[in-house]
């Protein structure tokens, strides 16, 4: 999924982050590692449950998005961020147009997975940093960004600038909750 654009002369691999980010927690939070073992066995057994997803009760889940800026254009508009959720909306219940455009490969994985996802705040920052990297800088007050608002109760969302061809990455279940959530570049984010 990695696509490339020309930057001053010079080709920018765009890369999601999400396994540098992963294995960052590794290494940074060791309590991490056995979450992770601890997740996976019970995904395991999980799977071996019969769920019928039409009889499944539809979970909302409550999102806020944090939007970190230094210019106007990184300061996406509400509109943009309704039209995000909007999307998430139709690819989790696979209302999405474009469903039938899927690889063979992946044919047999495309369900509604019963969850829809319901903007509840959007917060902004003016920042003076350029850019963010994966190292969850546009998630504490303390470097230029938001702190994540109940991680508990919500999703977290953060859309700033990203740098090195960084369009975007999650923090894998099981990390600390200050860091807990989804960043995506704001090159990336609506439609």
């Amino acid at each position: 999924m990695a696509r490339r654009k020309r930057s001053r002369g010079r080709k920018v691999r765009r890369t999601c982050g999400a396994m540098a980010h992963y294995m960052m927690m590794l290494e940074r939070h060791p309590s991490f590692r056995a979450s992770q073992a601890r997740l996976e066995r019970a995904t395991s057994r999980r799977r071996d449950d019969k769920v019928d997803l039409k009889k499944a009760k539809l979970v909302s889940i409550k999102t806020v998005v944090n939007v970190v800026y230094k210019t106007a254009a990184q300061n996406v508009s509400d509109a943009q961020i309704r039209t995000q959720i909007k999307a998430m909306n139709k690819d989790f219940r696979a209302t999405n147009p474009d469903r039938n455009q899927t690889p063979a490969p992946w044919l047999g994985l495309v369900t509604d997975s019963r969850i829809q996802f319901k903007l509840v705040k959007v917060r902004r920052r003016k920042t003076t940093r350029g850019g963010f990297s994966f190292d969850d800088g546009m998630k504490k007050a303390s470097t230029g960004g938001i702190a994540p608002f109940s991680p508990k109760t919500h999703l977290n969302v953060w859309v700033c600038a990203l740098t090195g061809g960084l369009l975007g990455y999650a923090q894998f279940p099981g990390g600390p909750a200050a860091t807990d959530g989804v960043v995506i570049n704001y090159q990336a984010f609506g439609t």
